[in-house]
Parts: C-alpha cells; sequence; structure tokens
C-alpha cells in the first residue's frame, strides 16, 4: 500500500511537471535555448525565415520595427500572389540585385531612392572599396564597376544565396522617383536625348528647359524603359527573389540603421550616409507641388503605369 501511495505521489508529481514545462515554453518561447534572439512572438516575424532570423541580429532591433517588416513582406506576398502573369524568374544584367558574400546580404538599391549612398554602404562592407577613415565614407562616390551581381552565379549558387543571405529591397513612392529622375537626370545627362524625341514627336518645340508635364508625355510614351524610372518588378524582381525587408524611402532613416543592425557592421558603418533628400510624407508635399498644376489626364496616365507597381507597397496617389 506504501509503494502504491509512493507511485502515485510520483506521478502527480511528473503530471505537473509535465503541465508547467508546457505552460513556461508557450509563455517564453525558445529562449532558453536560442538566447542569441530576442523574445518576439512568431506571429510577429512569421515572414521571416528561420535561417534568416537564426543567422542576422534581429536582437538588436526594436520587435515594433519587426512587425512593421512583416506588414510590408505579408503585402508584397500578398500582391505577388495575385498577378494573373507569373513573374519572371530570369536575372537579367541590367537589373541591379547585388551581392556581398562577406556579410551574406543581398541588396536591390533601386534608382532614385538613396541608391547612390546604398551603393557606397554595399562596396565599402563587402570590401569593394576601401576606405581610410569614419568620415571618409560621407564624402565618397560608388564606384561604378565594384559589384559582385547575383545573375554572376550559376542556378545552384543563386538559390543557395537566396535562401541564406538577409535580402533587403529599397523602395520609394514611384511619382517621387520620376521627380527626382527629372531633377538628376532630366535636366542634366539624359536632357537632349529626350529633347530630341519631344521636338520630333509633338508640334511644341522645346529650345531650353525641358518641361516637368514634357518629360510626363516622354513617360506615356515610353513607358517605364529607364532604370531611374524603372518598375520595381522589373529592376528588383520582387516575386522572384522574395524579399527579408523592404526599406521605405520616406522611413530612411529607421529602416537604413536597422539593415545595419541586422548584419552587424555598425563599427564600419556607424552613420548611414545622409540622402539628399528625404521625406516623411510623399503624399501632400512633393508630389503635391510637382503634379498639383499637371494637366490631371496626363498624371492619371502616367500613374496607370506604376499603379499595380506600387501596389505591392502600399503607394497610392491622392491630389
Amino acid at each position: 500500500m506504501k509503494a502504491a501511495r509512493i507511485l502515485v505521489g510520483l506521478t502527480i508529481c511528473g503530471a505537473i511537471l509535465y503541465w508547467w514545462t508546457i505552460i513556461f515554453t508557450a509563455k517564453h518561447g525558445n529562449s532558453l535555448n536560442h538566447t542569441s534572439s530576442p523574445y518576439i512572438p512568431h506571429a510577429e516575424r512569421d515572414t521571416i525565415g528561420q535561417r534568416i532570423w537564426e543567422n542576422f541580429n534581429w536582437q538588436n532591433v526594436s520587435g515594433e520595427w519587426v512587425s512593421i517588416i512583416n506588414k510590408r513582406n505579408h503585402m508584397m506576398q500578398d500582391r505577388c500572389g495575385s498577378l494573373k502573369k507569373a513573374p519572371s524568374g530570369r536575372l537579367e544584367r541590367r537589373r541591379w540585385i547585388l551581392v556581398d558574400d562577406r556579410n551574406k546580404f543581398i541588396l536591390c538599391p533601386l534608382f532614385k531612392a538613396a541608391s547612390r549612398n546604398w551603393r557606397l554602404v554595399y562596396q565599402v562592407i563587402s570590401g569593394h572599396l576601401n576606405i581610410s577613415g569614419e568620415q571618409d565614407i560621407f564624402n565618397r562616390r560608388p564606384d561604378g564597376f565594384a559589384y559582385t551581381r547575383l545573375d554572376s552565379y550559376d542556378d545552384i549558387n543563386i538559390k543557395k544565396r537566396l535562401a541564406t543571405y538577409l535580402k533587403v529591397l529599397v523602395v520609394r513612392h514611384p511619382m517621387e522617383r520620376i521627380i527626382s529622375a527629372y531633377k538628376d537626370q532630366v535636366l542634366g545627362l539624359l536632357g537632349p536625348q529626350i529633347k530630341l524625341y519631344l521636338n520630333k514627336h509633338y508640334p511644341k518645340q522645346i529650345e531650353h528647359k525641358i518641361g516637368f508635364a514634357d518629360f510626363l508625355r516622354f513617360i506615356v510614351d515610353k513607358k517605364a524603359t529607364n532604370s531611374h524610372w524603372a518598375l520595381v518588378q522589373d529592376f528588383c524582381l520582387p516575386c522572384h527573389v522574395m524579399y527579408d525587408v523592404i526599406v521605405h524611402h520616406e522611413d530612411l532613416d529607421t529602416d537604413a540603421m536597422n539593415v545595419i543592425r541586422l548584419l552587424g557592421v555598425e563599427d564600419i558603418v556607424p552613420q548611414f550616409p545622409s540622402s539628399h533628400f528625404t521625406s516623411n510624407n510623399p503624399n501632400q508635399s512633393l508630389i503635391y507641388t510637382y503634379y498639383n498644376s499637371i494637366d490631371r489626364k496626363l498624371v492619371e496616365k502616367v500613374w496607370k503605369i506604376y499603379k499595380e507597381d506600387a501596389s505591392f507597397f502600399g503607394y497610392t496617389l491622392e491630389l
């Protein structure tokens, strides 16, 4: 009888210990086994693959930012799933998908979204570009040839890197990118070429400066065929690469430094190089200033080209 009581007691103690372990694990996750990662509920990191979660420094960024990244990823994934035409898997050389094997980092620095600064950071941390001191990174331009492109690898090594490297996509409202392209490219290097086309196809002859409305007509005619105002789908292949982090240009200060923290390269890049322009409210500031005086039908034709692409990242147009 005494032995039976002892057996019953041990059974009860075992059951209590079992359920206490279940409750404790549910509350604290696997923090005892993965002390290098912060405790963030699985629901808040569900779009981030396990390898990516374990191999990068997510403990150095806030859970709130991780939630923002997951919301952006969900939006992109939902839009990719709704595409009527399956995205191409081809990685043509004109696409700027860069690889840093040293830090296991893949970057697509969309043009006119602080791409010059992103390319500079990429070249410095990957070892493509040597700098002499902390201030030097703010005074340099990226080397036009110092890149390793994803399409330089064979299919096996592309798949390996896509599965294990931190993949970062940088985006910006397309109507803001058009403004930046106009100021930086159309009023500069590309001006003569665009002016020649417009004077050939339109009765109004442009003698000097190309107007912003003239540039919009050029885009309507030629579509998003130049890399400086290309669609994200064409430039970065988001539905094929499935990026882990989508950086929004309007949140550049926060997003860029968090990417640097994830990579653990703060000692090399203690601060992201400042962009010549950032906007916290693109729809009501820069966009309004440039597009409000333009014929509405012309603006609608331009937006029609970019509307689907913009929806991948939550961008809308309200004038």
